[in-house]
């Protein structure tokens, strides 16, 4: 599966993450920004139906050739 629930978050490093913890007033934690909340939601939108298309495109793929995900966890 891609990458398409990532796009709100900044991208983040071992060390800012163990920082996280000590960061009580949350002021470490960035987030990218949309020219508009409208534009956001609609990225956000389309990310979620890809996301959705690619599971059950993977599904299908896994039915055609019998695997019915017997075998995964």
């Amino acid at each position: 599966m891609g990458d398409y629930t990532s796009l709100l978050f900044g991208k983040q490093t071992i060390l800012t993450g163990m920082a996280s913890v000590l960061d009580l007033s949350g002021s470490m934690m960035q987030f990218n920004q949309s020219p508009s909340g409208e534009q956001a939601d609609l990225s956000a939108m389309a990310r979620d139906f890809r996301a959705v298309g690619s599971d059950m495109k993977m599904a299908i793929q896994c039915e055609m050739q019998g695997n019915h995900g017997d075998d995964k966890a």
